[in-house]
């Protein structure tokens, strides 16, 4: 007798054929994940199992450069914006692994090259072949851990990771015609008619690179010195040809002004003076506004007095006017506005003009200030006066070496790109001009002192940008509004008068000169002199300084003790009231320790000697 099977057991070769068959399915239908490693790039490509070998197997790719995610899909294409309004689309179609490159093609419209450079920093290389200019928009992604910053107002953003330190980034640094759009994703490449340009993606240590400067030293190409200087002459030369010709009147000694009457004006007057002998023109420029000056002599002050003369009577206005300002600084220093940061010459005038109690005041509020919250307005100032203490000896001046990371903190990162060139942004949509203008003056200079050629041309970039802003007689507009990178409208003007002594360091232009660290407290000079210098020499003292040979200039040196005789030339000069109506000659203030100069230079550097026996 059979016994019969059970029917359950008939189940079980039909339960392995449907395991095989799913297998199978599975194995011509899914995906499979090829991972791969190129230095500090991870790529990661998901390919159909069933079309393995095929053109179209490639679904995904995504590609990891240090938290810099970028992830295409073949089923959501990469959108041109073409000039023309219309929108076209590119697919992903395959990838290659290259020696220390990997290229990712998007049929014919489209490639991408990511070449490892080293081990910080990959650079990703957009191609198109396109019939007309467009804007290509990339999504990208970081880890859901990190997060991500735009820095600045350029074409840079950093991505932090939870897993590093917060001081190392990843830095993505675009094109400079690029924009980034974080809340949503993605950033805009613009392109020529073949290329996207280049953008890098690189691994910093905050601490010891700032990304900002490593935006610059791949995007920017700043102008050669050569160029920097031949801008700023035309500009020179079109404020000269205003001040002298064009905005001048003869017949009332006046200057046409673009908000207002024409209307004397001693700025005009100094600068015109200044840049005349510096053009080798300063006879027939003077003679030139002779009839003007006798108009409004009595409107002249102690500011054109080193060109003019009567520096007797006009130099005893500084010290009156010191009384004015003393009482400004202490009322801003008070109230802890930082503002008195911007004060012309402050650290000089302080050390030699205000009583000591001031000056300590204003080290008392360097020291408290928070200059991360500076705003860029008050930090431009407040570099400045970090310069200024670079030449002042003693502890006050230490107090403010902090200011020198200002520029980190609050400089360069106002920093912003519009479609008129690199400034200092006063806010979102707002920029100073003038305060611009003074960062870059500052910048400049102190890329000079420490061997910074970043700060330089970063400064070189900002005075640029503001001088390119002028009309032909050296007008700037005060304010720019901007809408995202495009300047939109201007307000206020700048004269090109108020920013002479700021883009020319003063050369030749009447100045305050500290001696106190010669002479003792309290010792200074008022003049046009460049290299202005006092040195002791047992019991003389000699001053020396450089002026254009033929070239006459008045000065007024304070804080000179009483003396036995002059030497002028080589020879004794005695001391006359009417000193001012001679080629040369000097007098003396003893009440007031000021002794009044004026001299016609035998050679450029001439020197007095003073003896005290």
């Amino acid at each position: 007798m059979k016994a019969s099977i059970p029917r359950r057991y008939y189940l079980i070769p039909l339960a392995y054929v449907a395991i095989i068959a799913m297998l199978v399915t599975l194995e011509f239908s899914g995906t499979v994940k090829i991972e791969e490693r190129l230095n500090n790039l991870t790529v990661t490509a998901e390919v159909s199992a069933r079309r393995r070998g095929d053109s179209s197997a490639l679904q995904k790719l995504i590609l990891d450069l240090d938290g810099f995610i970028l992830a295409f899909e073949r089923q959501e294409p990469l959108e041109f914006r073409l000039s023309s309004g219309r929108s076209v689309f590119a697919h992903l179609t395959g990838y290659s692994i290259l020696p220390g490159a990997v290229e990712i093609d998007f049929g014919d419209r489209l490639k991408f090259e990511i070449r490892d450079g080293n081990d910080d920093q990959s650079r990703v290389r957009v191609e198109a072949n396109l019939k007309e200019s467009a804007e290509l928009v990339i999504p990208f992604q970081y880890p859901v851990q990190g997060g991500v910053d735009e820095i600045g107002g350029l074409p840079l953003f950093e991505i932090r990771q939870q897993d590093r330190k917060p001081e190392n980034i990843t830095a993505v640094a675009l094109p400079a015609d690029s924009t980034i759009d974080l809340e949503n994703g993605f950033f805009v490449l613009r392109n020529g008619a073949d290329s996207f340009g280049d953008f890098y993606v690189t691994r910093l240590e905050k601490e010891t690179t700032s990304s900002i400067a490593h935006w610059f030293s791949l995007h920017y190409q700043s102008p050669e010195p050569e160029a920097f200087d031949s801008q700023l002459e035309s500009y020179l030369a079109g404020a000269y040809l205003g001040w002298t010709t064009t905005r001048y009147s003869v017949t009332g000694g006046t200057w046409r002004m673009p908000d207002s009457p024409p209307q004397f004006d001693e700025y005009a007057l100094t600068a015109a003076l200044t840049e005349a002998l510096k053009r080798g023109t300063y006879p027939e420029t003077s003679a030139r506004f002779r009839s003007g000056m006798l108009l409004h002599a009595g409107e002249t002050t102690y500011l054109s007095a080193p060109h003019l003369g009567d520096i007797v009577n006009k130099g005893r206005g500084i010290m009156s006017g010191d009384i004015d300002r003393i009482r400004e600084v202490e009322g801003m220093v008070s109230r802890g506005d930082l503002k008195v940061f911007s004060e012309p010459c402050l650290l000089p005038f302080l050390q030699d003009r205000a009583p000591t109690s001031l000056f300590q005041n204003l080290a008392e509020l360097a020291g408290r200030t928070d200059i991360a919250a500076a705003d860029p307005g008050d930090a431009a100032g407040m570099l400045n006066v970090y310069l200024e203490s670079r030449d002042i000896e003693g502890p006050l001046a230490a107090a403010f070496g902090s200011f020198r990371k200002i520029t980190e903190t609050s400089l360069l990162p106002a920093v912003r790109l519009t479609d008129r060139g690199y400034f200092i942004a006063a806010t979102d949509d707002r920029i100073d001009v003038y305060n611009s203008l003074r960062a870059g003056v500052s910048l400049k200079l102190l890329g000079s002192y420490e061997d910074n050629e970043f700060l330089e041309e970063i400064g070189r970039a900002l005075v640029s940008s503001a001088l390119q802003l002028s009309e032909s007689e050296g007008f700037l507009p005060a304010a720019l509004q901007t809408d995202e990178r495009t300047v939109i409208g201007t307000s206020g003007i700048l004269r090109p008068e108020e920013l002479y002594p700021l883009i020319t360091g003063e050369a030749y232009y009447p100045k305050h000169v500290s001696l106190t660290a010669d002479l003792g407290a309290r010792s200074w000079a008022w003049t046009l002199a460049e290299n202005f210098e006092a040195r002791r020499s047992g019991s003389r003292l000699v001053i020396s300084f450089e002026y254009p040979v033929g070239r006459t200039h008045h000065f007024l040196l304070q804080g000179i003790e009483p003396f036995s005789s002059m030497t002028f030339f080589g020879i004794p000069w005695v001391s006359d009231p009417r000193f001012q109506f001679y080629g040369s000659g000097w007098l003396y203030d003893e009440a007031g320790k000021t002794l009044y100069v004026k001299i016609t230079h035998s050679i450029e550097r001439e020197e007095l000697v003073i003896a005290f026996d």
